[in-house]
């Protein structure tokens, strides 16, 4: 339903809210951050009654998902009353549950296990539902947090995608959440804006990882309790300089071979990149579609996977703004093309000096090392 109803605190009263200013509206998704919506209501002889109820921790009801109010300002210009409202999803009142109890020590949990440990005897109502398939992962001291702090601990240590129905929560791997729709965003055609923001906070060019401890780990100190001990440094130091990383470890793996190339996939050495367009299609972008993306001028043509949606009311008929994947695996070839467009600009001016020429082929060999590797597995 694209009314929006508001269901009071004590859920007494439930009544569709009118003289909404639709072109106000906005609903903020972005992937395992944020889902909001958010809009403007002015007080009529209409809807006097239902305007009063219109407050923080209220409940609105749209296209049946629940937003709990989270911020309502009220103002006065003149005789016209109006309030400006964010809500948040409710799956976010997770937070609301505490898990008191302590797993103590460090132990492997599946992510199923972490769970039902986190939302036990929670008295919210919140259930969840696992899709997909997770490995093992050590955990230390696991408990005393609350339920939002838990869920969000599967999302960084298991790599989930968060998606709730109201208060049933589910958790994807990326395999199952992502669905590739075979439709494309073509300049020109049903997108005009498109730009690229390129983002190196996150960047790091050195890492040391462990491999699984030996028998008689008790018994060592250092580097020697465990089976493989490497150092990886990306050829990207040439540019960036050393930047490390806290070191990661996997005690799956007994030899240097595969620690290294555990290591590799650790870190994140080339800028972060967002791609982001309007969209002026008459279909409309979901939260898990994959797209093509082919922008002529700027020599764009790739998968992209829907990360961040910016949508209107559509009865306001405006269009949405759409985000995609700004991760190393999903946006390798956006980043290729980058490093290829300014190879290509530096050559034809012929303004190379011996340090760039340095850095672009570090660059231009990780990019390649990248591709390579996630072609065939997405």
């Amino acid at each position: 339903m694209d009314y929006l109803i508001i269901q009071s605190m004590d859920k007494q009263v439930e009544e569709v809210l009118t003289d909404v200013d639709y072109g106000s509206f906005s609903y903020d998704y972005e992937k395992n951050t944020t889902r909001a919506i958010s809009f403007s209501l002015n007080k009529t002889k209409q809807n006097a009654s239902v305007f009063d109820l219109l407050g923080n921790e209220a409940v609105i009801i749209y296209q049946e998902q629940q937003f709990v109010v989270k911020k309502c300002t009220p103002k006065a210009i003149g005789m016209t009353l109006s309030k400006q409202i964010t809500a948040q999803h409710i799956c976010y009142t997770v937070q609301d549950h505490v898990q008191y109890n302590v797993k103590p020590g460090r132990k492997k949990y599946s992510i199923q296990t972490v769970l039902e440990f986190a939302l036990d005897n929670n008295v919210l109502g919140f259930s969840h539902e696992v899709i997909g398939s997770f490995p093992l992962v050590e955990l230390e001291d696991l408990g005393n947090k609350n339920g939002l702090e838990l869920v969000n601990l599967c999302l960084e240590e298991y790599g989930a995608i968060l998606f709730a129905d109201n208060k049933k929560l589910y958790f994807y791997d990326e395999g199952s959440w992502y669905v590739k729709t075979e439709k494309q965003f073509r300049y020109l055609y049903n997108t005009e804006d498109a730009s690229v923001d390129i983002n190196t906070d996150n960047l790091k060019t050195q890492i040391k990882c462990y491999g699984k401890q030996k028998e008689n780990a008790d018994k060592l100190t250092g580097d020697n309790k465990y089976l493989a001990v490497v150092t990886y440094t990306s050829p990207n130091e040439a540019i960036y300089g050393r930047r490390m990383a806290n070191a990661k470890s996997d005690d799956k793996i007994t030899n240097n071979t595969d620690l290294l190339n555990f290591a590799k996939k650790q870190i994140l050495d080339v800028p972060e990149t967002s791609l982001n367009i309007t969209y002026k299609g008459a279909e409309t972008v979901t939260e898990r579609d994959v797209w093509y993306f082919i922008h002529e001028p700027m020599n764009f043509e790739t998968e992209v996977k829907v990360t961040r949606i910016k949508s209107a009311h559509r009865w306001s008929r405006k269009f949405q703004d759409v985000g995609f994947s700004n991760s190393r695996r999903d946006m390798v070839r956006i980043q290729t093309q980058i490093a290829n467009q300014v190879k290509k600009a530096s050559v034809d001016t012929n303004k190379l000096n011996s340090f760039s020429s340095i850095a672009m082929n570090a660059f231009d060999s990780r990019i390649l090392t990248e591709v390579v590797g996630v072609v065939d597995g997405d």
